[in-house]
């Protein structure tokens, strides 16, 4: 094979090689969080989401998201920065109740020239809510404090005696 096809394939491959993470917002959440379920894709070439999706049945969450590639990355103007190619899609679930919860992300590529086209593939993570501790509000503290302050002065005047 010549080494101008073999630079041709290598380049191809790398532009259409994915790196894709699940992740949740915020990272340990409670059941009184607002929780997101975030996919990120990081591409050797542009892309950008064209459709994406997500369902939910029982404590498993299933999102689908389609990336269109271009290959062959076009090059920006002088002195301008390359496009990043790094796309996300973003869900928010809202509150949970407590429990374990499992995500499977199914990533469909779309090359642009087909050729650079991907078989889907699946990045998957998982989660646990758990049960918020419950806080004092401001009039809550105020009675602790009050309560503290008078249980240390009567202490003191007992102590005298």
């Amino acid at each position: 094979m010549k080494p101008t096809a073999i630079l041709i394939l290598l380049v191809l491959s790398l532009s259409t090689t994915a790196l894709a993470d699940v992740v949740i917002v915020p990272s340990s959440p409670t059941n009184i969080d607002g929780i997101t379920i975030r996919v990120q894709d990081t591409f050797g070439s542009e892309a950008h989401v064209t459709s994406d999706s997500i369902m939910r049945s029982g404590n498993t969450f299933v999102v689908h998201q389609n990336i269109e590639l271009t290959c062959s990355p076009i090059p920006p103007p002088p002195n301008a920065p390359p496009p990043i190619p790094f796309v996300t899609s973003e869900f928010n679930v809202g509150l949970l109740p407590p429990g374990n919860y499992s995500v499977q992300a199914i990533i469909t590529v779309t090359g642009v020239p087909v050729e650079c086209s991907n078989p889907p593939f699946t990045q998957t993570a998982t989660f646990t809510v758990v049960q918020a501790v419950p806080m004092i509000d401001w009039p809550g503290l105020l009675l602790l404090g009050s309560l503290l302050a008078l249980t240390a002065a009567a202490a003191t005047i007992t102590g005298k005696q």
